[in-house]
């Protein structure tokens, strides 16, 4: 059972990277509040999802319009 559960983090874990990796590429780094919006993301598929909206936004925000914006 902790192995599953290990793996399971392992999974989000490079989901999440792939997500910063490729979101970085386009957008440029990410705002810490997307970072943070990313990091409280414990749905693996959701975080598929936005990884395969990547082409499609055109911005951080765009992307991952949740997270709290600074202002």
């Amino acid at each position: 059972m902790g192995e599953a559960r290990g793996e399971a983090r392992g999974r989000l874990t490079e989901a999440r990277a792939t997500l910063l990796r490729l979101g970085g590429k386009r957008f440029g780094p990410p705002p810490a509040s997307v970072v943070a919006t990313l990091e409280g993301i414990a749905d693996l598929v959701r975080l598929e999802e936005l990884t395969d909206r990547v082409l499609d936004a055109h911005s951080w925000g765009e992307l991952v319009p949740d997270a709290a914006q600074p202002g």
